[in-house]
């Protein structure tokens, strides 16, 4: 096995999660009386679909209200600030975990006043950045908030730890959306810790937009949108500091969000001067307004709050990561990593030090690279014992008869997509061209493993290729690796159609087989404008009267 070809385009992680939750309830609708009543348990994944509906009806089928001048206007006048900033290609991921979804918390007099008073506000109408920001956004911040400090704290306690609001210019410095606060003990005042900035479309031009997730402006003098918000950063640090916060000194956080789409993390570092602004953690792709018109929208931005506003608390707020650590250690572990690269983003580095050690570890990089590229195309992957993934995971191989192996293991490199869902987790890799598949569903990997075995042979590159199987050494889960033969298709046409249902269906079904889970998520493009069926969890033999596939 020697797979190689193009790039596949990134995903978000985590963002398939919402997909997927969003199919297992299409008609989902939200009324007061669902929920359970205060001192009653209720799932992170309710809550979700609680969050991400209000929010929905809150905004779906509303006018669009009267564009305002352009932020390049508005802040035209402003000096630029001598803040280096730094944009990274990639982010750590930043999405509720399958073990957080799954986990059951509370539900706290406090959050469910405040999820039926926001459930009966009145819906902006009509739209605009102000009127979003104050019936959804502050809201929504609040609410994950609740969740994530109610569930480690008394249930008596009656002030809250933290808080958000909106600022405007008459309350002193700024226009922020969402100011985030957080109560100091015994004191009776709050410090301000973190800023949301909201935008639409309207309010400051798409590409403006576009411009700041690409980092397209060479300098902060043509860049209004980082300058604004860094102006509200450093406004949090200065709070912090003058107020004597107790807690250790560490980066500001914020985001630039477009709800229900794009979410820009962002940072800043008072003593090094730095602000950091992460890629685009959102993948909703519909234009803005029409955003806000499908309930998965709203709750893969509500989905962003909720894992942004976690790491902001349990990476600040010792109590809280103690109580979620035995709750759910990998949701603690990601705002750990997110917090510890933003971190290191922001340190201050001696330019010429940073010169050359960025060169050496530039020819390093590409020493090992030449290395991994010539060991994986003249070795397959199957002939090592075991493989590390890049998380710490061992996957060992299950050796096949009569073949020999190297009594080693290899890395492999950071995946270029991640996906997990109720049944398994999925590492996208561009080099090798693989997929690594691990299974807590051991019913779907028995379906799939058997589909491969049976079929590969007669359905060739219609379906991707079967490399290896085995187990993950700390948990015994099952693992398939196969390759990954194209990129993610959104949208298929009939004509796309007729060619899985000739090269794929139509073979199987001869034989009584079925996909049971045909749907474009499940289609690959190949390089060579081919198609390619993945994802036979489950597939079977299927013996029931009027069985067929059906297109999602």
């Amino acid at each position: 096995m020697s797979p190689a070809g193009a790039t596949s385009p990134e995903r978000p992680d985590g963002i398939q999660n919402i997909t997927d939750l969003c199919s297992t309830r299409p008609d989902y609708e939200f009324n007061m009386d669902s929920l359970p009543t205060p001192g009653e348990t209720t799932t992170m994944r309710e809550l979700l679909f609680c969050t991400g509906k209000i929010g929905e009806d809150l905004l779906k089928g509303k006018h669009v209200g009267a564009s305002k001048p352009s932020i390049s206007v508005l802040s035209g006048t402003d000096p630029a600030h001598t803040v280096e900033v730094v944009r990274p290609k990639h982010s750590p991921g930043l999405f509720l975990t399958q073990e957080m979804l799954d986990s059951k918390v509370v539900m706290t007099r406090r959050l469910y006043g405040m999820l039926d008073t926001w459930a009966e506000s009145t819906p902006p109408d009509p739209i605009n950045e102000n009127r979003i920001t104050t019936a959804i956004l502050n809201p929504l911040f609040l609410i994950w908030l609740t969740i994530w400090t109610d569930a480690s704290r008394d249930p008596a306690t009656k002030r809250r730890k933290w808080d958000t609001r909106p600022l405007d210019p008459s309350n002193g410095g700024g226009d922020i959306d969402v100011l985030i606060t957080r109560a100091m003990k015994g004191t009776g005042s709050y410090v301000e810790v973190a800023a949301i900035e909201a935008k639409t479309p309207l309010s400051c031009g798409h590409d403006d937009i576009v411009d700041f997730g690409k980092g397209k402006a060479r300098n902060l003098k043509n860049d209004a949108l980082s300058r604004q918000c860094i102006r509200h950063l450093i406004r949090c640090s200065k709070s912090a500091m003058e107020k004597h916060a107790p807690w250790p000194r560490q980066p500001t956080f914020g985001a630039l969000t477009v709800y229900p789409g794009h979410f820009f993390p962002i940072a800043y570092q008072e003593d090094t001067n730095r602000f950091v602004a992460f890629p685009d953690a959102s993948d909703v792709e519909t234009a803005w307004p029409d955003t806000r018109d499908k309930l998965e929208n709203h709750m893969k931005a509500s989905s962003l709050v909720a894992a942004w506003a976690f790491m902001l608390v349990v990476t600040t707020d010792d109590d809280v990561k103690e109580h979620w650590d035995k709750v759910c250690p990998k949701q603690v572990d990601q705002a750990v990593q997110w917090r510890t690269t933003a971190g290191e983003h922001l340190a201050s580095r001696n330019r010429v030090i940073a010169t050359l050690t960025g060169g050496w570890a530039a020819v390093s990089a590409l020493f090992h690279q030449t290395i991994f590229w010539l060991t994986v195309s003249l070795i397959p992957l199957e002939r090592f014992q075991a493989l590390q993934l890049r998380n710490g995971d061992e996957i060992v191989i299950e050796p096949e008869t009569n073949r020999w192996r190297l009594p080693s293991s290899l890395t492999l490199p950071l995946p270029d997509r991640f996906h997990e869902s109720y049944t398994a987790q999925t590492y996208v890799l561009s080099w090798p061209q693989i997929v690594v598949k691990v299974y807590d569903d051991v019913g779907q990997y028995a379906h799939e493993l058997a589909f491969y075995e049976k079929w590969s042979s007669v359905l060739g590159s219609a379906i991707p290729a079967l490399y290896a199987k085995g187990r993950r050494t700390d948990d015994n889960k099952p693992f398939l690796i196969i390759s990954n033969k194209g990129e993610p298709i959104t949208e298929l046409t009939e004509a796309d159609r007729a060619i899985v249902q000739e090269s794929v269906l139509g073979v199987i079904h001869k034989e009584g087989w079925h996909h049971h889970d045909l749907a474009a998520r499940n289609v690959l493009r190949k390089p060579s404008g081919g198609l390619c069926l993945i994802d036979f969890g489950m597939a079977s033999e299927c013996e029931r009267q009027g069985c067929d596939d059906i297109w999602e």
